[in-house]
């Protein structure tokens, strides 16, 4: 049994970010597919980074205008944060276990 007349289905034909409004994108902080793509883009390391940031409460933009040794103590924070986060990521290490029956 055939089904006929359905046609093709494509995420295309609803451009989301196209149908929001300028209110609705102000208040979700711009085009969330534009964002979405930008995050997607990003390398884990990328995104690592820019979560640390936003707990740091802190901007690519705003690194950039600090001055060099402010800049050198918040890199350095950061690097000690990634640090902890890979730490914590790959569990604990020298576990031995006894699975006899």
């Amino acid at each position: 049994m055939a089904i006929s007349g359905i046609g093709s289905f494509s995420l295309n034909q609803f451009p989301i970010g196209d149908k929001l409004s300028a209110s609705a994108k102000e208040k979700l902080g711009g085009d969330p597919v534009h964002e979405f793509l930008e995050y997607a883009q990003k390398s884990p390391a990328e995104r690592l980074r820019a979560s640390i940031l936003k707990e740091m409460g802190l901007t690519e933009e705003e690194l950039d205008q600090m001055d060099p040794e402010t800049l050198k103590q918040v890199e350095k924070a950061i690097a000690e944060r990634i640090k902890e986060k890979v730490e914590e990521s790959q569990g604990p290490t020298g576990v031995f276990l006894d699975v006899t029956v």
